[in-house]
C-alpha cells in the first residue's frame, strides 16, 4: 500500500465517523 491510499483510507474513516455522530462530538473528545 502506497502512503497516498492510506492516507486517504484514514481520511475517508475518519470522514465516516464524523459523519456518525452528531454535530461537535468529534471535537468535543479530543
Amino acid at each position: 500500500m502506497s502512503q497516498t491510499e492510506g492516507f486517504e483510507k484514514a481520511a475517508a474513516f475518519l470522514k465516516a465517523l464524523i459523519i456518525a455522530q452528531p454535530p461537535g462530538a468529534a471535537f468535543r473528545a479530543n
